[in-house]
């Protein structure tokens, strides 16, 4: 799946006066109760927004944890969220280029050392060395 982060932070940012659209709850004040999401105000009266019906679309009985996850992921969420996302990317490309920095240190004192190597010899001993001691998929270093 693409993230179109620009696309997703707009999206945000125009939506943020609805910030308070926050609680999930069941409106029994029609004939038939409805999941709905909304906000409720100081004096403990409700504002519903969107209400939601799983019956025909997918699963029965869903609509509430569908509208308790509306409900909790308001603008503000989304918008810190595509922050710390790009500030992660960031520190990645940082990550990148001190671990490159670090295989070019490596080849060269590997030379001082080993000088008949080749400079591709060099290069994937020193790759092999930051793969293994470096697990990203478990988030280790």
């Amino acid at each position: 799946m693409e993230l179109d982060l620009n696309k997703i932070k707009k999206r945000a940012d125009d939506a943020k006066g609805w910030g308070n659209i926050d609680v999930a709850w069941i409106d029994n004040s029609e004939d038939v109760a409805v999941v709905t999401i909304g906000r409720v105000d100081d004096d403990g009266g409700t504002q519903p927004v969107a209400f939601f019906d799983c019956q025909q679309h997918f699963k029965g009985g869903d609509e509430m944890k569908l509208a308790r996850f509306y409900a909790a992921v308001s603008p503000a969420i989304v918008l810190e969220l595509v922050r710390r996302l790009r500030e992660a990317e960031k520190a990645a490309d940082r990550m990148r280029e001190a671990l490159q920095l670090i295989a070019d240190m490596q080849s060269r004192a590997y030379y001082k050392v080993n000088p008949k190597e080749t400079a591709k010899d060099a290069h994937l001993i020193a790759v092999g060395a930051l793969a293994n001691s470096t697990d990203v998929g478990g988030g280790k270093c």
